[in-house]
């Protein structure tokens, strides 16, 4: 998706063009290679001749793109999906799970959605929105006029500028501008163009009125504010001085509004607004590496690569003609050359240069890949912990922790919006995505120190769960109980 608009954020700036490059190998071989010299330098940039532009058409022609950085998106999001999420929601909001998004997007494939837009970008954002309804409803005409909220969501390049400010001692969101993709329908009538409205959400000062509707001043005489609120605008235009409808001030289910925005950031690292690190853009970059090689090689191979025929003869040319009217190449073919004629047969050797580029590309890019799902030594937060009760701090487990945690935070804010609570929601994803083997040796060797009383019960039992053994959300608790009743059961 191209945009451009005015004021956009530094990182957003310096982030384009690598989430450029991820979504166009991920588009495929045809994004790629109609990019041209942005991905494949023509050899001979300073020879402009009708002739050198045709050679490059061929030599690009030629070139094979091999999708390792979709295959790649594919299979991480596949790892996740190995196990369904487990999703639990207040009976008023299951909705979600089969219509969570505008577009009637359900739960899951809003987190398939939000797993590869992490893994292409690092950045997604999530608007918790509500219908405009009227002020003060009670949770009963809240709940019988039956409205639903939805999680809009966007994309990187849809999210070019925000802010924070520094609210009584917290960091808080108080600006996002939002990229919008819309259809007009055309000024003849008979076409749908395609343009961009631009939605901005502020915390906005709000002046602190009297009974009687009167602002209130202080004794300086200036005008007093209460606590900011949360209002929505949207526009026409991206320098967003042309404003469409009024501005919208969204209520929770008590009529009252909000004192933040309810959009959140997630990201492959943490769920705030910084921009993080696009993990497929290394992939990516190999993967356009690997493009240029395998031109050089098909250029190779399709230029030198067939055999070519030398012919010493003694005899004319028109006598050669005469000689052999119906030459032809092969074993079954005779030739005359005259008395000291010869056969000279040139095969180029081996160029290997090329091909062994391609096949180191290919090491790194397996590589990179297993490392994005290689547990590290990073301390887990508080979030993650409170999640999947220990996970693996990979690049991917990062990621599914995160989009956990974002879906669960919008889920609570539309909680506000209906008049739910929503303290229990869960929504996890699987965070195990190899099973690591089961060394029976070492489970030997665990109980053999229990038995010697050099560790505890207990570190056998968590030594089982992490090879496999005992499912991983089973307690020590758990598997004692299960173990004195099948004792009983033998007695």
């Amino acid at each position: 998706m191209t945009i451009t608009t005015l004021n956009e954020n530094a990182e957003y700036i310096n982030r384009l063009e690598e989430w450029q490059t991820v979504r166009d190998c991920m588009a495929g071989a045809k994004t790629v290679k109609d990019a041209g010299e942005d991905y494949l330098p023509i050899p001979n940039p300073s020879d402009t001749s009708h002739e050198n532009i045709l050679r490059y058409r061929q030599y690009k022609k030629r070139a094979q793109f091999v999708n390792f950085t979709a295959r790649s998106a594919r299979g991480f999001v596949g790892l996740v999906r190995q196990r369904e999420p487990i999703v639990e929601l207040p009976p008023d909001m299951e909705y979600l799970i089969k219509s969570a998004t505008a577009s009637g997007v359900g739960l899951n494939q809003l987190a398939d959605d939000t797993v590869r837009e992490l893994l292409a970008t690092g950045r997604y954002g999530y608007l918790a929105d509500y219908p405009e309804q009227p002020r003060n409803l009670s949770k009963a005409e809240t709940k019988r006029i039956g409205n639903k909220g939805r999680i809009l969501t966007y994309q990187a390049e849809q999210i070019p500028r925000w802010h924070e400010s520094i609210i009584d001692g917290v960091r808080v969101l108080d600006y996002v501008k939002l990229v919008e993709p819309v259809e007009k329908l055309g000024k003849n009538g008979n076409t749908i163009e395609e343009t961009f409205q631009y939605r901005v959400l502020r915390l906005s000062p709000q002046e602190l009125l009297d009974q009687e509707g009167n602002q209130i001043l202080d004794d300086n005489g200036d005008i007093k504010f209460t606590n900011p609120i949360y209002t929505q605008a949207l526009y026409d235009d991206e320098a967003t001085s042309t404003l469409i409808g009024d501005i919208m001030i969204p209520l929770q289910s008590d009529g009252q509004p909000f004192n933040f925005i309810p959009f959140i950031f997630a990201g492959s690292e943490s769920n705030d607004p910084k921009v993080d690190p696009a993990p497929l853009y290394d992939i990516a970059d190999i993967n356009i590496g690997h493009y240029r090689n395998s031109a050089d090689y098909e250029e190779s191979a399709f230029v030198v690569g067939q055999p070519m025929l030398g012919i010493v003869t003694d005899i004319s040319s028109e006598a050669w003609a005469n000689a052999n009217p119906n030459f032809s190449f092969g074993c079954r073919a005779g030739v005359f050359l005259g008395a000291n004629g010869d056969l000279k047969l040139v095969q180029a050797q081996p160029n290997t240069i090329a091909k062994e580029a391609m096949d180191s590309k290919e090491n790194q890019l397996k590589m990179i890949g297993a490392k994005m799902i290689e547990t590290d030594n990073t301390a887990e937060t508080a979030t993650a912990a409170r999640i999947t009760n220990g996970a693996e701090n990979s690049v991917l487990g990062k990621i599914v922790l995160n989009t956990s945690d974002a879906i669960v935070t919008a889920i609570g804010w539309l909680g506000l919006f209906q008049g739910v609570l929503t303290k229990d929601v869960i929504f996890e994803l699987n965070t195990r995505f190899y099973d690591p083997g089961v060394d029976p040796q070492a489970i030997m060797a665990s109980i053999a120190l229990y038995d010697r009383g050099i560790i505890a019960k207990a570190d056998v039992q968590d030594f089982s769960r992490k090879q496999g053994v005992v499912d991983s959300d089973r307690t020590n608790e758990d598997i004692d109980k299960d173990a004195v009743d099948n004792v009983m059961e033998q007695l």
